[in-house]
């Protein structure tokens, strides 16, 4: 049984402390959902507390979602989750990006006109490590959203390879219909690091599409990935699904996927509830 989406119990909230400002948590862990254990850490997924403020923007620190990663949601319509998402997500990340940062300190501005910045700190807390830093921005202008960002992940070995990607992308909605574009690329090895070495690379293409009509949603997405990365793959995914909402909080979900290059196809088919 592959899970569409990944399932997750976890606690938020939200304190008012005046003047517009907000205390606020969260701790979230992920359930196999086919054999009801869990991760080998509780709260290893989002485990941040923080601070936000209307005028000012929003600021968490502990472990947050990656600003890069967190992107993905508007280019990919089956995200990071699931059979289609699980492909997709290789073109996506391009050997460097993950999905959740530990020990970080992260900024979130609110929108001015459309526009949205974030950035992002996280503390190697080794000596003679790098600390990691990201930033992303999203602009959105009637049924057009723009987005871009770049990703250094925190290196926690000193004379360990500095990675680095980035990306840009964007959304265009007209009615039920919904096109999205992105293109990433990423270095996993310093060019100068040692004088002579080839440079890993790889870049990455992610196409998508929405269609919803009445309760339903049909979707289809199209990813690939080039890469020299040592002991990685190219990847040509091509998938398809469909999802009814029995209600606001409860939809059945259909999809089916197809990988080129590792010859690979599946499918999957379940249920989704939200609480």
């Amino acid at each position: 049984m592959t899970n569409y989406r990944t399932s997750r119990l976890g606690f938020q909230g939200s304190e008012d402390l005046g003047g517009g400002l907000k205390a606020q948590f969260q701790l979230e862990s992920e359930v196999m959902a086919d054999t009801g254990t869990t991760a080998a850490a509780f709260f290893e997924r989002q485990s941040w507390v923080g601070l936000a403020d209307d005028q000012w923007g929003a600021v968490r620190v502990g472990q947050t979602k990656s600003l890069y990663d967190d992107l993905n949601d508007y280019i990919d319509p089956f995200g990071n989750d699931g059979i289609v998402g699980n492909f997709n997500k290789k073109a996506w990340r391009v050997d460097v990006a993950k999905s959740r940062i530990s020990n970080a300190i992260q900024y979130a501005s609110p929108k001015w006109y459309g526009l949205r910045v974030r950035g992002q700190l996280a503390l190697s807390e080794i000596d003679g490590g790098r600390n990691g830093t990201g930033m992303s921005v999203v602009y959105e202008i009637g049924g057009i959203t723009a987005i871009a960002a770049l990703d250094r992940p925190v290196v926690t070995k000193a004379g360990n390879p500095e990675p680095s990607a980035w990306l840009v992308g964007g959304r265009y909605q007209t009615g039920p219909f919904t096109f999205s574009l992105s293109h990433n690329e990423g270095d996993s090895k310093e060019k100068t690091a040692v004088k002579g070495a080839i440079a890993e690379e790889s870049k990455g293409d992610t196409a998508g599409f929405e269609w919803a009509y009445a309760a339903g949603i049909v979707k289809a997405s199209y990813a690939r990935l080039n890469t020299n990365v040592k002991d990685k793959s190219s990847v040509k995914v091509l998938g398809l699904g469909y999802e009814y909402a029995l209600s606001k909080r409860t939809t059945l979900y259909t999809a089916v996927v197809k990988e080129d290059v590792s010859d690979v196809s599946g499918f999957s088919a379940g249920i989704t509830h939200r609480f």
